[in-house]
């Protein structure tokens, strides 16, 4: 298939050595404000060990992106929980020199990249973790809609080994049962009346009460259809 496609290359150019901040890309000519608005985080790719060992029970977030008046990004997350409530985290990532390229000292991201995005359907982030000594690298899939953009996979596929990431060290996040922005609690808290919420993201998960799931990076086309594991979030694994 398409997508076992794009990511078998993943697994054949597997690489210890990390680069240095300057050979990862950020998009050209970045629009921030066209970056603004409704995405979903669908998946994640990293060697923090906290990361690895709560993958599997990790649940998508949405995120509502706000540009403020000084360049940086405000961003809010949310997460639906099992009684119908919607627990929220907050961040700020700090403009750079560069266009496109952000910090946040509070969650220990020294480097934060938007590396390729089309502002319609996918953006793949960069983010570089210092903490107590130890650095991690993160990529992050995001989508307009809950679900796998064909294009940003193959993007964070591509750049994998170029980070030092392996397919062991990714999970496509399984979705949330009903689209998040649908709950009145999560569209109040979130603020989503701020952004025109995309089409594509109001009109999903129309179908049955089981969440379709992919396991893990190097496996997304083994999609069962199986109830979604109990909830769990961290919110250091945005």
């Amino acid at each position: 298939m398409m997508l076992q496609t794009l990511l078998m290359g993943l697994a054949l150019a597997l690489h210890g050595a990390s680069p240095s901040r300057a050979q990862v890309p950020i998009q050209a000519n970045f629009d921030a404000s066209q970056f603004q608005g409704t995405w979903y985080v669908v998946g994640v790719v990293s060697d923090d060990q906290g990361f690895l060992d709560s993958k599997d029970n990790m649940k998508m977030p949405v995120a509502l992106v706000t540009l403020l008046a000084n360049g940086d990004l405000h961003l809010k997350f949310g997460y639906p929980t099992p009684d119908g409530r919607c627990q929220k985290t907050e961040e700020t990532l700090t403009r750079g020199a560069v266009d496109g390229q952000f910090s946040n000292a509070a969650m220990e991201q020294a480097d934060v990249r938007v590396v390729s995005t089309d502002y319609e359907h996918f953006a793949v982030l960069y983010l570089e973790t210092q903490k107590g000594g130890a650095r991690n690298v993160w990529l992050q899939l995001y989508a307009r809609a809950p679900e796998l953009f064909p294009e940003g996979a193959q993007k964070m596929q591509q750049l994998a080994p170029q980070v030092g990431l392996n397919p062991s060290q990714g999970a496509l996040l399984p979705k949330s049962g009903p689209t998040l922005l649908h709950r009145p609690v999560c569209g109040r808290l979130l603020g989503a009346t701020q952004f025109p919420v995309r089409a594509a993201a109001m009109e999903c998960e129309r179908g049955g009460g089981h969440d379709v799931s992919c396991s893990v990076y190097p496996t997304l086309l083994t999609i069962n259809s199986s109830p979604p594991p109990p909830f769990q979030h961290n919110k250091q694994y945005l």
